[in-house]
Formats: structure tokens, C-alpha cells, sequence
């Protein structure tokens, strides 16, 4: 199971920008299964959001780096593959928030 997020996005039904969005829809369990669930979740997902700037890379490293850090006996390590087309609005934010991630068990 893998942890799938969006970002920069107006997502439906009120059209509010998010920059940190679960693509399967369900953000207490963002969870999809294999990786053929996070594309199929990818897919739906722009069939329903509009892709929307600024793109705002730290809240998704954060929101990652929250669930690295309550594994406290090293027993999972979590990956972040972020893919866009857009340059990061929130250089400041996103550099301190991989600084303030650099200790904890992720990438």
C-alpha cells in the first residue's frame, strides 16, 4: 500500500486550491494499493481536479515527513517521488522543510 498525494490543484466540489490532496479521494486513508492503484488514482484525479498553481512543494514534504517521524523503531522508510511541470513557488519553505527532514527516514 502506498501513500498517494496531489498538489496545486482546485479540487471539486468548490473548486478551492489545495497543495496537499489525497488522489484516491480519501484523506484519512490516502492509502492506494500497488503501484497500478496510484496510477489508476492519478488518472481519476484529472478527471476531476483543474491542475492550478502556485506549486507549493513543502506541504507534501511535510505531511510526509510527519509520518517518518512517528516511526520511532526504524522499521519503514518512506520514498517521496514528487513529478511536476511547474517551478516551485515556495523555494524558502521547501529547502527548510528538507532540511528539517534530513534526519528523519525518508527521501
Amino acid at each position: 500500500m502506498f501513500p498517494a498525494l496531489g498538489f496545486g490543484a482546485r479540487l471539486p466540489p468548490d473548486g478551492r486550491v489545495s497543495h496537499e490532496f489525497a488522489l484516491n479521494g480519501n484523506p484519512s486513508n490516502p492509502y492506494c494499493n500497488r503501484i497500478d492503484g496510484v496510477m489508476e488514482a492519478y488518472y481519476q484525479t484529472l478527471k476531476s481536479v483543474q491542475l492550478y498553481g502556485p506549486t507549493n512543494f513543502a506541504p507534501v514534504i511535510n505531511h510526509v515527513a510527519r509520518y517518518a517521524a512517528s516511526v520511532k523503531d526504524g522499521s519503514q522508510y518512506f520514498v517521496l517521488l514528487i513529478i511536476t511541470d511547474g517551478v516551485i513557488s515556495d523555494m524558502a519553505q521547501t529547502k527548510e522543510a528538507i532540511v528539517n527532514a534530513s534526519s528523519l527516514p525518508m527521501s
